[in-house]
């Protein structure tokens, strides 16, 4: 039994150089057609390296996509907690504030306007 494992794995292994692989101990006598069959079958073995390297690519975008739209999502969130809420608060604050104390709002709102004027003028 263990013979005849043994010859098993060495037809397997003899037989592991694929017809893709070119052979370099070809006998004389297929020279010519063992060179022919090796570059089709190496053509071929470039078409399944380009389906190959085409998977690859195409799995590289769609992960690239999916972290962008991730990033996208991350960025609006972001914005909304660190930008929309607290200019609300702010201003939130700035009304509660010109409720408070409407003569104190009215000089600040005078006095920027002065300096934004000012600044502005031609």
């Amino acid at each position: 039994m263990a013979e005849n494992g043994a010859s098993k794995s060495e037809q397997v292994a003899g037989s592991s150089a694929s017809p893709s692989s070119p052979s370099y101990g070809a006998s004389p006598s297929h020279g010519a057609n063992s060179s022919h069959g090796a570059s089709s079958s190496h053509g071929e073995s470039r078409v399944e390296g380009e389906d190959r390297s085409h998977a690859a690519v195409e799995a590289a975008r769609a992960g690239v996509s999916r972290a962008a739209h991730s990033a996208a999502d991350m960025s609006r969130e972001g914005a909304r907690y660190y930008v929309q809420e607290p200019a609300q608060d702010l201003f939130g604050l700035l009304r509660d504030y010109a409720r408070e104390k409407p003569d104190v709002a009215a000089v600040w709102c005078f006095g920027l306007g002065l300096i934004v004027g000012w600044k502005l003028k031609p």
